[in-house]
């Protein structure tokens, strides 16, 4: 049997203070579409966050994660939408890459492919 694959891992964890109190942990994954790195978070009371499945080699990420290139590095016109189930990412067809409307699995993570 193989060893199961990395596809998702903690990036920064920081710890709110006030009346919240809850871990707000952000976690990266390589885009085999855009090819950049990706990140969402869990906990604490500012938005965006998304609900995760807690496995890192087979994650779940609910909703949606979409990424304009206003905000990135990936052009004028860049925009990468996806959901992740059971370690695939599902491109949807807003995306400006090759992989719009494909599902693949998520690759590798490796340290070099998100910083």
């Amino acid at each position: 049997m193989s060893e199961p694959v990395l596809r998702v891992r903690v990036y920064a964890s920081d710890f709110m203070s006030g009346e919240d109190e809850k871990e707000d942990i952000r976690y990266v994954f390589h885009c085999p579409g855009c090819g950049y790195g990706h990140w969402f978070k869990t906990g604490g009371t500012k938005r965006p966050k998304w609900e995760f499945n807690d496995d890192l080699y087979r994650p779940t990420v609910r909703p949606s994660i979409l990424v304009n290139a206003q905000a990135t590095h990936l052009g004028p016109n860049g925009r990468c939408h996806s959901f992740i189930t059971d370690g695939r990412i599902q491109f949807l067809m807003d995306c400006w890459h090759d992989l719009r409307g494909m599902t693949v699995d998520l690759p590798e993570l490796e340290e070099e492919d998100c910083w």
